[in-house]
């Protein structure tokens, strides 16, 4: 009698061997697909099959994935520190899209850095997840000891966001600082102040790289520079604020700002409106961002192509997967500008 499909228990090649009276090697060579290479009969494959799905039989994936030494599936691994591993919303879904069209699963984790840095851990948690490369996530203060045991170990690995020489994606943000630059000085302008992050933790890459982008622009537009050093303000939003009041109020003050997120352009827009300058005539202000930003108006913006940096990470993952061994040359991704509203050309 049929094994009725809603029944709990998983249904098997042998119950399906006992119901039709057929050997449980011939059923299984039949579920698995490889019966074209034998001499199994397409009538009795046929019945194998019909029998299967009335019994309501499903693969042991965990088996399946035992016998071919694959899982089928990536590891994203953060730090239980969210400064040190930012995961924006755009990057995990162009990582879940990228997987989901390969039919491979996704297991995120935070760990501490005892767990990532211990030289048996590591390892054991790709066959624990059930997992065939890790997409690392660790954009800040990447623990030496870390990478060492990746190395090691040979683990198929590529690191998101993180600037390294081999097995990483990440933004050209020195090319986005130079990008942003050129707009302003194309627009007109002449006196283009850079303001980095305006804390003393300047520790991540894009930090420096936008900078020396445009460092790159005003110097070879034969201007002078004009940069906002991170360690002139502490945390407090007021201090900076201010700054920005006596700046914009002094004789040959910026017609533009070049910000590197919107931290550092908030305290120049609360400034501006304090004077009753206009953002995008008085002012000119361009930033960096995961999508077009919007301040009292739609402001220029340089994308940070977060989605196509998950895509990318699949996509040298599972090439690292299927040719383990040496490591891949890096890659870095251009950004993209969204024409906004407070970029024009300069009044004063």
């Amino acid at each position: 009698m049929p094994v009725s499909s809603t029944k709990l228990v998983r249904v098997s090649a042998q119950d399906i061997a006992d119901h039709l009276g057929v050997a449980r090697p011939t059923v299984s060579t039949i579920l698995s697909g490889a019966s074209s290479n034998t001499r199994v009969s397409e009538e009795l494959r046929l019945k194998v099959m019909d029998a299967a799905k009335s019994m309501g039989y499903r693969p042991n994936a965990a088996a399946k994935a035992v016998a071919r030494g694959k899982f089928g599936g990536a590891g994203l691994i953060t730090s239980v520190d969210r400064k040190r591993s930012s995961l924006p919303p755009d990057l995990l879904w162009g990582i879940t899209q990228a997987l989901e069209e390969r039919g491979m699963h996704l297991l995120v984790a935070a760990l501490p850095d005892e767990q990532l840095t211990d030289d048996n851990n590591l390892p054991r948690m790709l066959s624990e997840w059930m997992t065939d490369g890790l997409l690392i996530n660790y954009n800040k203060q990447i623990p030496p000891a870390m990478s060492a045991v990746i190395e090691r170990h040979a683990i198929p690995s590529v690191w998101l966001n993180s600037k390294r020489e081999y097995d990483s994606v990440y933004p050209n943000d020195e090319h986005a600082g130079r990008m942003a630059t050129e707009i302003l000085l194309q627009a007109g302008h002449r006196r283009i102040t850079y303001t980095g992050n305006l804390t003393r933790h300047a520790t991540h890459y894009s930090e420096f790289d936008r900078r020396a982008g445009y460092e790159q622009a005003m110097r070879a537009a034969g201007l002078e520079l004009d940069v906002i050093e991170p360690v002139m303000f502490s945390d407090e939003a007021n201090e900076s604020r201010q700054y920005w009041i006596d700046r914009l109020q002094a004789e040959g003050r910026p017609t533009a700002v070049v910000a590197y997120g919107r931290s550092t352009l908030e305290p120049v827009v609360l400034a501006a409106e304090r004077l009753g300058l206009e953002i995008g005539w008085d002012l000119s202000l361009i930033t960096f961002a995961d999508w077009p930003q919007k301040l009292g108006r739609k402001l220029d913006t340089v994308i940070i192509p977060q989605q196509a940096m998950g895509r990318k990470a699949v996509d040298m993952l599972c090439k690292r997967m299927r040719h383990s061994g040496g490591a891949s040359a890096s890659v870095a991704l251009r950004a993209e500008y969204i024409k906004g509203q407070s970029v024009n050309p300069p009044r004063v």
